[in-house]
């Protein structure tokens, strides 16, 4: 019996050192794996380190070059350390806790470029999908983080000032004044189309009329008269009856020719006046034309700029939205792995055993299963990826951070400051846990930092900034479930990058940017989860909405004289068309009815001197027995005087 426990002593002693061997041998590895793949499941991307080392003897641990990765930005990460090193309390240990009084944090960054992706192997992204679809997704925080992502993508997505600024570009690239003028639809069109058809119809009528008048009969009656009564004299007064029947029939004609020459003389005149009248005709075309063209304004008109409100939270909008979601998905942390617990009816903790009750009276200095007392940190703003000319080194402290505040009955508080040349940078916060409901805050200050470092997103319509310093003062805070984070942003020296191109929105875009040196922001989301409010006010609403405005109504502008000049070029065809045939067509008819009038004033001419040659040859035929008689008397006198005298 001695012996079987002798051996069996030995055999657990033998265990006992081989657990013991490659505990010490291989602590350092399990450490190092146990707080990857726990860091992993927790940030859900990766976690690297160069080296882990511990130390038995003073219960320490030194981390070196510890990167953990973004799972929102693989490319990027989320926090950069070079080293982290610190003492553990021995007694604790033996109860199982871990109790830190100084940890050291050297050359922190965030936001730093990773050579490599930081994305979980597939394996372990699918465990940790796992692990969080499992999570009870019911906890404030959850809740709001998923709120805020809901919020951002509804209110930022649906700006009008996004669509607004999108379609006026989009209408001015996309605006054929051409195909708005083409079609046969035109008023302006249809009117020349009308004058043409009065302007053929009114020629034929002349020319009906002009026919109808028969002037070429009645100079062919003239000559027929002239002809028949040619020859006659007036040898004696026996002859005088024929010639003055000759003269009435020349009389009859020549009032014939007279009515049909007024009636031509109306015609010449009616044509002269009424017949394609250039000036009346250039009117009517030009009254329709201007219908069109407003008709077409009516029809087609470039959007508008709907809210000016929307400027800055379309610009702004994604960048605020989102630090507020990673701020609050940091406290999300905050609370998941130091939650905040319901206070006890009394100051003890009854633990049920399977034999009576243990009662448990608190002491003054009870423990958590995990705490630090105090972290000194040193780092800076800059890193890889950063702009290293300007970065600045930052030097803060975190006190009393642990895995259960209300047993230490200490919240956890943090504060960093750096300052370089003019630079300013200023991190502070609570996470206090300690009573019934948790309030954490987190204040961000920082003055003179470059623009290029603020990401403000591919939002395609602010320009990339050439030059430019900005100052933010922010606190994000969220009591229970009620959040209220405030930003006011200043930026200012601000130079624009404004590209040469043809785009007509970038060249909108450009327009309204130069000359922008200084930009204001407050914003603001608060309340609970299922009624968060956001306000965003900013002075570049009223610049780029007074900028537009002018830009808005020169492009109306140019696009009208567009309009007009497409308008007046496909109407001026048809137009001149119609003047050069009107005038063609009424050249003709006047020159038809002035060549009827020249040859009935010729018949009526010869009409008349033919009545008046008659005329006078009666007038001699009268008065020659007259004129014979008296010589006969007078011969008749001498001779009877020179017989008296004897001469």
């Amino acid at each position: 019996m001695i012996k079987f426990q002798r051996n069996s002593l030995i055999k657990i002693a033998v265990v006992l050192v081989i657990f013991i061997v490659v505990g010490v041998i291989f602590r350092d590895a399990i450490i190092k794996w146990t707080i990857i793949s726990t860091g992993e499941m927790i940030v859900g991307a990766k976690v690297e380190m160069t080296s882990l080392k511990t130390s038995l003897l003073n219960s320490s641990l030194e981390i070196k070059d510890l990167q953990v990765a973004n799972k929102d930005d693989v490319m990027k990460n989320l926090v950069a350390i070079d080293l982290i090193k610190f003492d553990m309390r021995f007694f604790p240990l033996l109860e199982k806790k871990v109790a830190i009084e100084n940890m050291t944090v050297q050359n922190l960054r965030w936001g730093t470029s990773r050579a490599t992706s930081g994305a979980l192997p597939p394996r372990k992204q699918k465990k940790y999908n796992k692990q969080q679809a499992n999570e009870k997704k019911a906890g404030l925080t959850d809740k709001l983080y998923e709120a805020l992502k809901a919020k951002a993508a509804q209110e930022v997505g649906s700006l009008p000032a996004v669509s607004d600024i999108q379609n006026i570009g989009d209408t001015i690239k996309n605006f054929d004044a051409k195909k708005l003028v083409s079609g046969e639809q035109l008023q302006s069109y249809a009117k020349v189309q009308e004058l043409y058809k009065g302007s053929t119809d009114k020629y034929n009528q002349y020319k009906s009329d002009i026919t109808n008048l028969n002037v070429e009969k009645q100079i062919a009656d003239t000559k027929q008269v002239i002809q028949d009564v040619q020859g006659l004299k007036v040898n004696s007064v026996a002859d005088i009856p024929k010639v003055q029947e000759a003269i009435t029939k020349i009389n009859t004609q020549k009032k014939a020719i007279e009515e049909t020459y007024n009636k031509v003389t109306s015609l010449q005149k009616d044509i002269s006046t009424q017949y394609a009248d250039a000036k009346g005709l250039a009117s009517q075309i030009d009254d329709q034309v201007k219908a069109d063209y407003q008709n077409i304004l009516d029809k087609v008109k470039i959007p508008g700029l709907g809210s000016k409100a929307g400027i800055a939270k379309a610009i702004f909008g994604p960048m605020w939205y989102n630090r507020v979601t990673q701020t609050v998905g940091y406290i999300q942390l905050a609370r998941k792995y130091m939650p905040a617990k319901k206070k006890a009816a009394t100051n003890v903790t009854v633990k049920p055993r399977a034999k009576g009750l243990d009662i448990e009276f608190r002491k003054e200095e009870t423990l958590p299963t995990f705490s630090v007392r105090k972290i000194a940190l040193s780092g800076t703003t800059g890193g890889e990826g950063k702009d290293e000319a300007s970065a600045i080194t930052v030097a803060g402290v975190v006190n009393n951070l642990s895995s259960d505040q209300r047993v230490w009955g200490k919240p956890t508080s943090f504060d960093a400051k750096g300052e370089a040349s003019s630079r300013i940078y200023n991190l502070d916060g609570l996470f206090d846990h300690t009573g019934e409901t948790p309030t954490d805050a987190i204040g961000v200050g920082v003055k003179n930092f470059p623009i290029g470092e603020m990401n403000l997103g591919g939002n395609g319509f602010l320009p990339k900034f050439k030059h430019g310093v900005y100052d933010v003062a922010s606190q994000f805070k969220l009591t229970g479930d009620e959040l209220d984070c405030q930003i006011q942003l200043k930026m200012h020296d601000i130079q624009f990058e404004l590209e040469q191109t043809n785009n007509e929105l970038k060249q909108m875009l450009n327009e309204i940017f130069s000359g922008i040196q200084t930009i204001d922001l407050n914003a603001r989301i608060y309340g609970a989860p299922d009624n968060l409010q956001t306000t965003i006010d900013s002075n570049l609403d009223n610049i780029i909405s007074d900028k537009i405005k002018g830009i808005y109504g020169r492009k109306m502008e140019e696009l009208k004289g567009r309009v007009k000049a497409e308008l007046d070029a496909r109407i001026q065809v048809e137009k001149d068309k119609l003047l050069a045939e009107a005038n063609q067509r009424k050249a003709e008819l006047m020159g038809l009815v002035n060549g009827k009038l020249a040859d009935l004033q010729g018949q009526k001419d010869g009409l008349t001197k033919q009545a008046t040659d008659y005329t006078k040859q009666i007038a001699e035929g009268q008065a020659a027995p007259v004129k014979q008689a008296a010589e006969k008397i007078k011969n008749q006198a001498t001779d009877q005087l020179k017989k008296l005298f004897g001469k």
